[in-house]
């Protein structure tokens, strides 16, 4: 048993489109009817629908005005603009348009329009509204409150039948409206747009008349702010002694950059020299050829000239030394002018070491008086920067009030002018017609789409049942649903065979199928574990009644004439096999050989048909739990292993009790029996959960009884589809 452990997942949903297929299919004739009948109620009341005519207008919401004068108007919109064009088209819907159309063409009073509702709705409404809570609170309104309510409905009646359609990629809308009169749809498709129309006018001149009066006010306040930053800027001047700010800045400006220019000359003379010192106080004072090694020094004039005549005097002591001794006196001439020179040069080097550092100080010297002459430039600059900000600063506000005295003054004259003119945005392209034939309702339309709903609900509300319905009914169902090897799956016997002995349909050749089934699971479970083939097998259903006594009984006869076989009935709870094989009048079986000094051999019969020994439950004990759990039950398995081959053990249900639980530790594979059309997803997946939890592996499932007459079955589940294949052998 070293299969890995399968997880359950008993909350996963599954989708079996198969079966809902099938669910549909075979509800087809009901799915029919409804839809039949829906289809014709809707037929009937659909013919009786009064018919609706609509008159269309077509409006242009122009892009920009059209001028005729050049001067730019006050009430200005960007209607190129898809939130402006969106904006025109909620104007249209708006209350305030309904409302005006709906006084001027007096609908009110229209029969079309009165709220006196009629047909079944209203009548129910009528019979009813005495019950209604709300009902009740509306009498209880004032005759003005009615009033506004009923003009509220009407408006918004109204508003229900316009119908607002904007052409794509152009500026022209389509107002539609819907009446049973069709002089009537086209009266107020028109009214509509005329009343949209003299709204927008209506609006555009009184923005114009509010805007030249807050022109002339704002007019009257900038002239004053002119005023004043004109007296300020010229109080500035006098104060300060301004006659060019420009010619004065611009002398300041100069000095600056005039000093900053020799500052940065000093300073980088400043570095130059400090570097040489600092390279010729690193070498050391007593050494005085490390000093005038340095390139700062031995490139001076004077170092070189003394080194050339040094290297000279090298050269003329090198040839004497070729011709006299160290005593001669030209040799003793020549290192003396040798020596006299080195002493020149090391002389010339401490007076050029020295120059250094007094270039040095004057250096800094210099560049301390032109920084603090720098930073004197600089605050004078200043001084006259913020003069002259303070002077641009006044001067901007002159400037700025001005500019904008100006841009007002001309406005109020432009604005003034273009008053009286009016060219709006809108205009009627083509005025609404009135409609020769209605355009609704679509009757056909409104039949099929009737239909077409019916059919669909019809079809859900089966799907629905299938998808509540939890029961098993399929193979691919119980594999899918849970994550199960499905051993196999055994037909539903006719009815003169069901009631027979189940220990007689194996060998009956009338459940040639059944069989079929019997030997693909003895089969399954031989490949459950190739490698070692369980010999204890143990067959168990999540509750009572789902065909594992059954299913235990014909694997036995199964496996009987393969090898020695035991079928041993651990259910001790309800046991049934000994009705199943006709076996009566026996005294002893497990619970005795367990409970009493019963042997095995006077418990174990041969059943007289086959070669299959039984081991039945014998007497109901009181504490089955604690047979099954002793060790004298473990030893009766090992002893009973070593006399056959196969042992089926037929074991309680898992749900009820915990017996299986403990059988389950002790045997070599366990078969989980369900039956289709019975067994619910829930409840078997429950059973599987106690023995994935008690660490049980489980060879696979038997679907028991399944329903072989539905054609899907027929076709692809047949366990006698291949013995009408011929055998005859073809000839050499």
């Amino acid at each position: 048993m070293d299969m890995q452990k399968l997880e359950i997942s008993p909350s996963e949903p599954i989708i079996n489109l198969k079966a809902y297929t099938r669910a549909v299919l075979k509800n087809k004739w009901w799915i029919s009817l409804v839809v039949l009948t829906i289809t014709v109620l809707s037929a009937h009341y659909i013919a009786g629908l009064p018919p609706q005519y609509q008159a269309t207008t077509s409006l242009l919401i122009k892009p920009e005005k059209d001028k005729a004068i050049s001067i730019d108007d006050v009430y200005i919109l960007d209607a190129s603009k898809k939130e402006y064009l969106l904006t025109q088209f909620e104007i249209l819907r708006s209350k305030a348009i309904a409302e005006e159309v709906i006084d001027q063409l007096d609908l009110a009073n229209d029969p079309e329009f009165q709220l006196n509702g009629g047909g079944v709705l209203s009548q129910l409404k009528t019979t009813f509204r005495p019950l209604l809570p709300a009902a009740n609170k509306k009498d209880e309104l004032t005759e003005a409150q009615l009033t506004q309510a009923k003009k509220a409905k009407l408006i918004e009646n109204f508003q229900k039948r316009i119908s607002i359609t904007p052409v794509n990629n152009t500026h022209v809308v389509k107002i539609s409206f819907k009446s049973k009169s069709a002089a009537l749809s086209a009266k107020i498709a028109n009214k509509i747009a005329d009343v949209f129309i003299q709204q927008q006018i209506s609006k555009q001149l009184e923005v114009t008349d509010n805007a030249i009066v807050w022109l002339k006010d704002r007019l009257n306040q900038l002239r004053q702010d002119l005023d004043n930053s004109e007296f300020k800027l010229q109080n500035f001047r006098q104060n300060e002694n301004l006659l060019d700010i420009e010619g004065v800045k611009s002398i300041a400006a100069d000095e600056l950059e005039s000093l900053t220019a020799s500052y940065l000359k000093a300073q980088e003379k400043r570095l130059s020299i400090e570097s040489t010192a600092l390279l010729v106080s690193t070498s050391s004072r007593d050494n005085i050829e490390a000093t005038g090694s340095l390139a700062e020094i031995s490139n001076h004039p004077v170092i070189r000239e003394v080194k050339r005549a040094e290297i000279d005097a090298e050269k003329n002591l090198t040839l004497l030394a070729q011709r006299y001794g160290p005593k001669h006196p030209k040799i003793i001439a020549a290192n003396a002018q040798l020596n006299a020179l080195r002493d020149k040069l090391a002389i010339e080097i401490v007076k050029l070491s020295q120059g250094i550092e007094k270039d040095l100080t004057t250096a800094k010297e210099n560049e301390k008086q032109l920084y603090q002459q720098l930073e004197k430039a600089k605050q004078n600059f200043q001084l006259i920067s913020n003069k002259e900000l303070s002077y641009l600063k006044l001067q901007h506000e002159v400037e700025a009030n001005r500019k904008l005295y100006d841009i007002f003054l001309a406005r109020l004259k432009e604005t003034d002018i273009a008053s009286d003119f009016n060219a709006g945005l809108v205009q009627v392209l083509d005025p609404a017609e009135v409609p020769l034939l209605p355009s609704s309702p679509n009757k056909m339309l409104y039949v099929g789409i009737s239909a077409i709903a019916t059919l669909i609900l019809s079809i859900m509300v089966v799907i629905t049942k299938q998808a509540i319905n939890q029961q098993i009914k399929t193979p691919e169902e119980a594999e899918t649903a849970l994550s199960q090897k499905l051993l196999c799956f055994t037909p539903r016997l006719k009815s003169k065979y069901r009631t027979s002995k189940p220990g007689s349909w194996f060998t009956n050749s009338k459940c040639r199928a059944f069989a079929e089934s019997i030997r693909s699971l003895r089969t399954g479970i031989a490949l459950y574990n190739v490698d070692q083939q369980p010999k204890t097998i143990a067959v168990t259903s999540a509750i009572q009644g789902e065909g594992k006594s059954s299913i235990a009984l014909n694997l036995a006869l199964a496996y009987a004439p393969m090898g020695k076989t035991l079928l041993l009935e651990a259910d001790l709870r309800r046991p049934s096999l000994s009705s199943a094989l006709d076996l009566k009048d026996l005294n002893s079986g497990l619970s005795d050989v367990l409970a009493t000094n019963c042997s095995i051999d006077q418990a174990i019969i041969r059943h007289c048909d086959s070669k299959l020994d039984v081991l039945l439950a014998g007497y109901i004990a009181p504490n089955p739990l604690e047979l099954l759990s002793s060790n004298k039950f473990k030893s009766l398995l090992d002893e009973l292993a070593t006399r056959y081959d196969k042992i089926v053990i037929d074991t309680p249900p898992v749900l009820p009790v915990s017996d299986s639980l403990v059988l389950a530790q002790l045997v070599d594979s366990v078969v989980y029996v369900l039956r289709a059309d019975s067994s619910k997803l829930n409840v078997v997946n429950k059973g599987l959960g106690r023995l994935n939890d008690a660490d049980v592996q489980i060879a696979g499932v038997v679907l028991n009884e399944v329903n072989m007459k539905n054609s899907f079955f027929e076709r692809h589940y047949s366990y006698t589809s291949y013995e009408a294949y011929p055998t005859k052998v073809a000839k050499a």
